[in-house]
C-alpha cells in the first residue's frame, strides 16, 4: 500500500514540508498547500524542520511559486535571504568542483563527482534546490597521494594530520579523507572506496 500523508497524524507544518518536497506539483497538491498556508503556521518550527531534513530550498521554491502572497512578508523575505545564501554557496562549491576536476584531469587523475552539486543537478536539474556542505570526489586508490599533493598546492589541507606511515595505513583501512580550504571555507572529501 502506498504511503498517504492524509492517513497519518502529523502537524500541518510537517505536512506542508512533505507536500513541498518535490519538484513537480499538481493542482490538487497546490490547493492543499494553499489551504495549509492559510492556517496559523509555526514558521520557526517549519524552517527548523526544513533545515533538519535539508529541504529548505524546495520549501522556499514551492512557496514562492505557488502562494507567496499567503506567506507573511517578513517570513518570505527571510526565506528569500536564506535561499540566496544557499545559492551563492552552491555556486561557489560547483565552481570549486569543476576547478579541482580540471586540475586532476591535467594530472591524469580520473575523478568522479557524486553527492553535493552533482546530485543537485542530476536530481533537480537545478543546483539551487539542494543543501550540501561539501564536495565529494571518487578517485582511484592509487591516485590518492598525487591527489593529496595537488590539493595541498591548492590550499586544501587534510582534516587529520598523519605521518607518512600512518597515512599508508589510513589509506589501506579507510575509504575517504576530508580536506579543508580555509580561505574559501570549502570542505572537499576524497573517496577511494564507496563502502567502509
Amino acid at each position: 500500500m502506498a504511503f498517504n500523508i492524509k492517513d497519518k497524524e502529523i502537524s500541518k507544518e510537517d505536512k506542508l514540508l512533505l507536500l513541498t518536497a518535490r519538484t513537480g506539483i499538481d493542482e490538487e497538491i497546490e490547493s492543499e498547500i494553499i489551504s495549509i498556508i492559510e492556517q496559523n503556521i509555526d514558521w520557526s518550527y517549519l524552517i527548523n524542520k526544513s533545515f533538519e531534513h535539508r529541504l529548505f530550498p524546495l520549501l522556499y521554491w514551492q512557496l514562492n511559486s505557488i502562494c507567496s502572497e499567503f506567506v507573511p512578508l517578513e517570513i518570505m523575505e527571510r526565506f528569500k535571504s536564506i535561499f540566496r545564501e544557499n545559492v551563492q554557496k552552491n555556486l561557489l562549491f560547483m565552481g570549486e568542483l569543476l576547478r579541482i576536476i580540471e586540475i586532476f584531469n591535467d594530472h591524469d587523475i580520473m575523478a568522479i563527482p557524486y553527492k553535493g552539486p552533482a546530485l543537485a543537478l542530476i536530481t533537480y536539474d537545478n543546483i539551487s534546490l539542494r543543501q550540501f556542505d561539501d564536495i565529494d570526489l571518487l578517485i582511484c586508490k592509487n591516485d590518492f597521494y598525487k591527489a593529496k599533493e595537488l590539493l595541498n598546492l591548492e590550499e586544501y589541507m587534510p582534516k587529520i594530520d598523519l605521518s607518512i606511515d600512518d597515512q599508508k595505513k589510513y589509506v589501506r583501512s579507510q575509504r575517504e579523507l576530508s580536506f579543508h580550504n580555509s580561505q574559501k571555507n570549502v570542505l572537499l572529501e576524497i573517496h577511494w572506496k564507496l563502502t567502509g
